[in-house]
């Protein structure tokens, strides 16, 4: 195999009706790349782009604002470095993977802040992920942490026959500001 390719500034808008819940489907790709070697090992050189991605919908429980990635590809090996925006928070993408005798192998991370979960106008949840994929021939393992930095469920009315309410639990006003809570011992947790 002797292969050379380019694809300059290919616009994502164009495959957007591929994906109809999606409200906004944007960015460009670009690629250069020579493929040389066997059908059973082939040797890449060159890189892929991906910038200014945004990808939003109802149907989401967060978009996408900014992703920009790279991926740099030599011989039997290739290099994943990116950012992404989205709402008040960001991620660092990275990670490489490798063709092995017994296939691809690789591992990607994603190290995010101040990241957000959007259910719904009630609910609400803000993490912080530090996540590695590690991908073998036969199998992929996620590994890492997700910690949880705040969250906030609006109940409007508990049904009737409902449970009462923890003594532990505290409940803010919509500026975030604790409202007075039925019990007078502090709690604290060591998770």
């Amino acid at each position: 195999i002797d292969l050379t390719g380019s694809l300059e500034a290919l616009r994502l808008e164009v495959l957007r009706p591929l994906f109809p819940r999606l409200d906004t489907f944007a960015g460009q790709v670009s690629a250069e790349a020579r493929v040389t070697g066997t059908l059973g090992a082939p040797r890449i050189h060159g890189e892929a782009r991906l910038q200014d991605m945004k990808v939003q919908s109802p149907g989401l429980p967060q978009g996408i604002d900014d992703l920009d990635a790279r991926l740099v590809f030599s011989g039997d090996r290739a290099e994943l470095t990116g950012q992404l925006a989205s709402g008040d928070g960001g991620a660092d993408l990275g990670g490489q993977l490798a063709l092995t005798d017994a296939g691809w192998r690789g591992e990607f991370n994603l190290h995010g802040r101040n990241l957000s979960v959007r259910q719904s106008e009630d609910f609400t949840l803000h993490y912080q992920p530090d996540l590695t994929l590690q991908i073998e021939p036969d199998r992929m393992h996620l590994i890492g942490t997700l910690v949880l930095q705040k969250g906030f469920i609006w109940i409007k009315e508990l049904p009737e026959g409902s449970v009462g309410t923890s003594d532990d639990v505290v409940f803010v006003d919509e500026t975030g500001a604790p409202e007075t809570t039925r019990s007078g011992h502090a709690v604290t947790a060591d998770i």
